[in-house]
């Protein structure tokens, strides 16, 4: 046998045996492809390929905790020079607080991470009740993170002294808000929810400081980024403690949203 022709035999049984191997040798799963890039918050899986798992390969879920705000997202947020409490003021009584922050709770094993506002009627009484913007801010989420949280939404603020803060609203019954939307202190973000179902109806309201979305769990042995919301919001809050009055751009999207006339002060005369 020449050597040309044992290189055609040697190229007709590597062909055959990678036929009879497709044929005949085990199948692969169809791996899931990524479906959607548009933001990170939809991105299938941002943070890698997908992964073989024992049901087959599978796309990883999207990990908030990688995802940072960009420079375009961080020039975006506005500043908050006041802040005010998400369900009407203290002094007001619209709300108390029935699990604050960083309260022990033996049986969920950790540290509240956040303050649980309910209505003054407490039960399902403030079911549907709107939720407020504390401050000035970026809604840099917008959706479900997980069954326990139900609808969410996290909005930054840039405080007058240049730091970036993050307030949570979860177990909302409906999410007012878009990805991306500026809001204005006052707005009306969302509605008191009892995530699905799963709890008595009530706002899980949390504070971070983070540079991108910070989403963990509603109860922790360590306060990493986390802030006091209650405190903080009184903090900053700057006003009269007996203000109950709106803010400037709640009173301008009213106008707005009932098609009045936005007053302007008179034309002084020549």
């Amino acid at each position: 046998m020449n050597t040309k022709h044992g290189i055609t035999v040697a190229v007709i049984l590597l062909a055959a045996t990678f036929l009879a191997y497709a044929i005949w040798g085990p199948k692969e799963t169809e791996r899931t492809g990524v479906r959607s890039l548009r933001t990170a918050q939809d991105a299938d899986a941002p943070d890698g390929e997908p992964r073989e798992l024992l049901g087959g390969w599978l796309v990883a879920p999207f990990d908030h905790r990688l995802e940072l705000l960009s420079g375009v997202n961080r020039f975006r947020v506005p500043l908050a020079s006041r802040l005010d409490y998400p369900m009407g003021t203290a002094h007001g009584a619209f709300a108390y607080n029935a699990q604050a922050f960083w309260e022990l709770n033996a049986q969920r094993g950790g540290r509240h991470t956040g303050d649980d506002l309910n209505g003054i009627g407490g039960m399902n009484s403030d079911l549907g009740d709107s939720v407020y913007a504390i401050g000035n801010g970026l809604v840099i989420y917008a959706g479900e993170p997980d069954p326990s949280w139900g609808k969410t939404v996290l909005v930054a603020h840039r405080l007058p002294d240049g730091r970036i803060i993050q307030s949570m609203s979860s177990h909302l019954k409906q999410i007012s808000v878009p990805l991306g939307e500026v809001v204005t202190r006052g707005q009306t973000i969302g509605q008191v929810g009892n995530a699905g179902g799963r709890y008595l109806a009530h706002l899980h309201f949390e504070l971070h400081e983070a540079a991108g979305p910070s989403l963990g769990a509603g109860y922790v042995n360590h306060r990493t980024n986390r802030l006091n919301p209650t405190g903080t919001v009184r903090e900053h809050r700057d006003a009269d403690p007996e203000s109950l009055g709106p803010s400037i751009g709640e009173i301008v999207a009213s106008i707005r949203r009932d098609n009045l006339v936005i007053p302007l002060p008179p034309t002084p005369r020549k």
